[in-house]
Protein backbone atom coordinates (compact mmCIF):
# COMPACT_ATOMS: atom_id res chain seq x y z
CA UNK A 1 0.00 0.00 0.00
CA UNK A 2 2.92 2.32 0.42
CA UNK A 3 3.44 2.72 -4.12
CA UNK A 4 0.06 3.68 -4.53
CA UNK A 5 0.23 6.31 -1.30
CA UNK A 6 3.51 8.04 -2.48
CA UNK A 7 2.32 8.28 -6.67
CA UNK A 8 -0.90 9.79 -4.89
CA UNK A 9 1.51 12.02 -2.58
CA UNK A 10 3.59 12.91 -5.85
CA UNK A 11 0.70 13.80 -8.21
CA UNK A 12 -1.16 15.67 -5.55
CA UNK A 13 2.60 17.77 -5.24
CA UNK A 14 3.14 18.42 -8.72
CA UNK A 15 -0.74 19.52 -9.12
CA UNK A 16 -2.91 18.61 -12.21
CA UNK A 17 -1.50 21.59 -14.41
CA UNK A 18 2.72 20.34 -13.99
CA UNK A 19 4.38 21.20 -17.37
CA UNK A 20 1.42 22.87 -18.44
CA UNK A 21 0.91 25.99 -20.19
CA UNK A 22 0.02 28.82 -17.67
CA UNK A 23 -1.96 32.20 -18.46
CA UNK A 24 -2.42 35.30 -16.32
CA UNK A 25 -5.66 36.58 -16.55
CA UNK A 26 -4.02 40.02 -15.33
CA UNK A 27 -1.92 40.21 -18.59
CA UNK A 28 -3.94 41.35 -21.83
CA UNK A 29 -3.58 38.62 -24.61
CA UNK A 30 -1.59 40.14 -27.19
CA UNK A 31 -2.14 37.42 -29.81
CA UNK A 32 -5.90 36.07 -29.18
CA UNK A 33 -7.79 33.70 -31.34
CA UNK A 34 -10.01 37.12 -32.63
CA UNK A 35 -6.39 38.07 -34.52
CA UNK A 36 -5.88 35.49 -36.59
CA UNK A 37 -7.89 33.31 -38.96
CA UNK A 38 -7.75 29.51 -40.26
CA UNK A 39 -7.04 29.57 -44.07
CA UNK A 40 -6.70 26.02 -46.04
CA UNK A 41 -8.97 23.63 -44.13
CA UNK A 42 -6.93 24.97 -40.73
CA UNK A 43 -3.60 23.98 -41.92
CA UNK A 44 -2.39 27.72 -42.29
CA UNK A 45 -2.95 30.64 -40.27
CA UNK A 46 -3.34 34.35 -40.94
CA UNK A 47 -2.38 36.64 -38.87
CA UNK A 48 -4.31 39.81 -39.35
CA UNK A 49 -1.97 42.27 -37.40
CA UNK A 50 1.15 40.92 -39.63
CA UNK A 51 -0.41 40.09 -42.53
CA UNK A 52 1.59 36.92 -42.74
CA UNK A 53 0.28 33.32 -43.32
CA UNK A 54 2.02 30.73 -41.04
CA UNK A 55 2.02 26.97 -41.22
CA UNK A 56 -0.05 25.94 -38.47
CA UNK A 57 2.07 22.98 -37.46
CA UNK A 58 5.92 22.73 -37.46
CA UNK A 59 8.10 21.17 -40.16
CA UNK A 60 7.60 17.52 -40.43
CA UNK A 61 4.58 17.74 -38.80
CA UNK A 62 0.87 17.84 -41.10
CA UNK A 63 -2.56 19.58 -39.57
CA UNK A 64 -5.02 16.46 -39.39
CA UNK A 65 -8.12 18.79 -39.26
CA UNK A 66 -8.47 18.37 -35.42
CA UNK A 67 -4.38 18.67 -34.85
CA UNK A 68 -0.63 18.38 -35.86
CA UNK A 69 -0.18 14.85 -36.18
CA UNK A 70 3.54 12.73 -37.43
CA UNK A 71 7.02 13.88 -35.81
CA UNK A 72 8.16 17.81 -35.64
CA UNK A 73 11.43 17.38 -37.39
CA UNK A 74 14.75 19.29 -35.64
CA UNK A 75 17.23 20.28 -37.95
CA UNK A 76 20.18 22.37 -38.70
CA UNK A 77 19.84 26.16 -39.91
CA UNK A 78 21.14 25.31 -43.34
CA UNK A 79 18.48 22.30 -43.58
CA UNK A 80 15.54 24.97 -42.29
CA UNK A 81 16.53 27.31 -45.54
CA UNK A 82 16.39 23.94 -47.74
CA UNK A 83 12.60 22.53 -46.06
CA UNK A 84 11.34 26.41 -46.91
CA UNK A 85 12.37 26.14 -50.65
CA UNK A 86 10.94 22.85 -50.84
CA UNK A 87 8.13 23.43 -49.22
CA UNK A 88 6.56 25.49 -52.40
CA UNK A 89 5.89 28.87 -53.87
CA UNK A 90 6.16 32.05 -51.34
CA UNK A 91 7.18 29.95 -48.27
CA UNK A 92 10.37 30.52 -46.05
CA UNK A 93 11.84 30.88 -42.86
CA UNK A 94 11.00 33.88 -41.05
CA UNK A 95 13.29 36.61 -39.92
CA UNK A 96 13.41 37.19 -36.25
CA UNK A 97 11.35 39.82 -35.82
CA UNK A 98 8.26 37.56 -37.43
CA UNK A 99 9.08 35.05 -35.47
CA UNK A 100 8.85 37.22 -32.35
CA UNK A 101 5.26 38.44 -33.53
CA UNK A 102 3.75 35.03 -32.43
CA UNK A 103 4.58 35.66 -28.47
CA UNK A 104 1.77 35.30 -26.33
CA UNK A 105 3.14 37.41 -23.59
CA UNK A 106 0.15 36.49 -20.85
CA UNK A 107 1.36 32.79 -21.50
CA UNK A 108 4.43 31.51 -20.42
CA UNK A 109 5.62 27.34 -21.16
CA UNK A 110 4.84 28.10 -24.14
CA UNK A 111 4.48 31.87 -24.75
CA UNK A 112 2.16 31.34 -28.19
CA UNK A 113 -1.42 31.15 -28.66
CA UNK A 114 -1.59 26.96 -28.37
CA UNK A 115 -5.20 26.97 -29.74
CA UNK A 116 -3.92 28.39 -33.29
CA UNK A 117 -0.32 26.68 -32.88
CA UNK A 118 -0.72 23.48 -31.29
CA UNK A 119 2.45 22.86 -28.95
CA UNK A 120 2.60 18.89 -28.32
CA UNK A 121 4.16 15.72 -28.09
CA UNK A 122 7.86 15.75 -29.35
CA UNK A 123 7.81 20.24 -30.32
CA UNK A 124 10.21 21.49 -28.59
CA UNK A 125 9.98 25.39 -28.19
CA UNK A 126 12.70 26.85 -29.96
CA UNK A 127 12.78 27.63 -33.29
CA UNK A 128 15.12 28.78 -36.19
CA UNK A 129 14.62 32.51 -38.08
CA UNK A 130 16.67 33.17 -40.97
CA UNK A 131 18.34 35.89 -39.43
CA UNK A 132 21.71 35.40 -38.63
CA UNK A 133 23.50 36.71 -35.70
CA UNK A 134 25.28 40.35 -36.37
CA UNK A 135 28.29 39.63 -35.22
CA UNK A 136 29.55 36.66 -36.89
CA UNK A 137 28.50 33.87 -39.48
CA UNK A 138 28.51 30.77 -37.77
CA UNK A 139 25.67 31.66 -35.64
CA UNK A 140 21.53 32.24 -36.43
CA UNK A 141 18.76 34.19 -34.21
CA UNK A 142 16.02 31.15 -32.79
CA UNK A 143 13.24 32.01 -30.70
CA UNK A 144 12.35 29.74 -27.63
CA UNK A 145 8.91 29.95 -26.92
CA UNK A 146 9.51 28.47 -23.17
CA UNK A 147 11.83 31.17 -22.17
CA UNK A 148 9.87 33.40 -24.28
CA UNK A 149 13.30 35.01 -25.69
CA UNK A 150 15.81 35.38 -28.22
CA UNK A 151 18.62 33.10 -28.57
CA UNK A 152 21.91 32.81 -30.75
CA UNK A 153 22.19 29.37 -31.88
CA UNK A 154 25.13 27.73 -33.95
CA UNK A 155 23.96 27.52 -36.99
CA UNK A 156 25.17 23.60 -37.05
CA UNK A 157 23.28 22.97 -34.05
CA UNK A 158 20.59 20.50 -35.27
CA UNK A 159 18.11 20.69 -32.13
CA UNK A 160 15.47 23.49 -32.95
CA UNK A 161 12.21 23.24 -35.27
CA UNK A 162 10.88 24.94 -38.11
CA UNK A 163 7.67 26.98 -38.66
CA UNK A 164 7.28 28.30 -42.09
CA UNK A 165 5.77 31.68 -43.32
CA UNK A 166 4.65 33.35 -46.20
CA UNK A 167 2.49 36.73 -47.37
CA UNK A 168 -0.69 36.00 -48.35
Amino acid sequence: MKAPLLIALATLLSGPTAGAQECSRQITPTAPDSRYELLNQGAEVLDHQTRLVWQRCPAGMRWSGQSCEGSAKTMMWIDALQSARQAGPGWRLPNIKELRSLVERSCREPALNTTLFPMSGNIGYAFWSSTSDGETSIGAMTFDFVLGKLEETSKDNDEPFVRLVRYP
